[in-house]
């Protein structure tokens, strides 16, 4: 992907980071099926499958926010809505955003450019 200026590099990159981070989601998640006792080999196809049919769906609906094609999903009554309740009531995406905001902060920081 080819960016606009020097801002959109520093954003760009802490994108990259993200890619790092998925990678322990990802382990979080196979491990939990693994404690429950699904096969490691069975865990990480499941969670790897999962995310790549999410990346899929994505790519096939540019016209749909990420937001939506969630909510499309998480419908009242379902198990994935149920789900969804506890992670929304849980701090995890903040601790996501401070993530980003510590890299960006420390490329700002190295760069010599100013804040946002």
């Amino acid at each position: 992907m080819v960016v606009q200026d020097e801002p959109a590099f520093e954003l760009a990159t802490v994108a990259a980071c993200m890619n790092g981070w998925f990678y322990f989601l990802l382990h979080d998640l196979q491990q939990w099926l693994t404690d429950k006792g699904l096969p490691t080999a069975e865990a990480r196809a499941l969670v790897l499958g999962n995310m790549q049919d999410c990346v899929t769906c994505a790519q096939h609906q540019p016209a749909s926010t990420l937001k939506a094609l969630g909510q499309a999903i998480a419908t009242p009554g379902t198990f994935t809505a149920d789900g969804l309740a506890v992670l929304m009531h849980q701090p995890a995406s903040a601790s996501w955003g401070a993530a980003c905001e510590v890299v960006l902060d420390a490329l700002l920081t190295r760069s010599g450019l100013p804040g946002r």
